[in-house]
């Protein structure tokens, strides 16, 4: 069922020299979801509960369909990184005005870098791409990002939320302990660091 308000917003990127095809982050006003399908077979939903501090997470790929439980992260998954903000170097994305970004990450492996342009006009909606998880003094929201493994942008904003779309059938997953790597293994059919290495990312 769509909701439609001021607080209310479904933003999706599509991505290029990655396994991720697109990613979805929505807020409908009582949930934040995450939700990225990739061309391994494998689709993640995400959900959030800000008043239970709860995230759940339903993992689906030909080799099964397995759910997690736990508390919503607090801590950055990195520490020494910089970030450089200039506001005088501007670009469109889909109406909004946007000002560049750098990120240089030391502690990642390869020393990750990556090339934002963001926008501030959401900051008041708790609504996070999945740099603004990491990089906890990233407040503003990237609609397109370059990185040394991938490149995305954002292809659609909508003042709406289809919670149906994210919607899944309880009884089709399987409970899984919270940072088990060995579910990557029955899901992905991988080892945790081959897993790693298919998906190219800045772990």
């Amino acid at each position: 069922m769509a909701q439609s308000t001021d607080a209310c917003i479904t933003i999706k990127y599509n991505y290029q020299n990655s396994t991720a095809v697109e990613e979805i982050y929505a807020y409908d006003g009582l949930h934040h979801y995450d939700y990225w399908i990739t061309n391994i077979g494998m689709t993640t939903i995400a959900i959030y509960d800000f008043e239970k501090n709860t995230k759940t997470g339903y993992i689906s790929s030909p080799y099964g369909k397995h759910k997690t439980v736990g508390p919503i992260p607090t801590t950055s998954m990195t520490k020494n990184y910089e970030l450089v903000i200039d506001r005088e170097k501007r670009k469109e994305i889909l109406g909004y005005d946007c000002f560049f970004v750098k990120i240089t990450d030391e502690d990642r492996k390869n020393k990750q870098h990556y090339e934002l342009y963001v926008t501030d006009q959401f900051t008041r909606i708790p609504i996070k791409h999945k740099l603004q998880r990491i990089y906890p003094k990233l407040e503003f929201l990237p609609l397109e990002v370059i990185g040394k493994t991938y490149t995305c942008e954002a292809t659609e904003i909508l003042r709406e939320v289809n919670s149906e779309q994210f919607a899944v059938k309880e009884e089709e997953y399987k409970p899984a302990a919270e940072n088990n790597y060995g579910i990557i293994k029955k899901i992905t059919g991988y080892s945790f660091d081959d897993f790693k290495k298919m998906l190219k990312s800045d772990w």
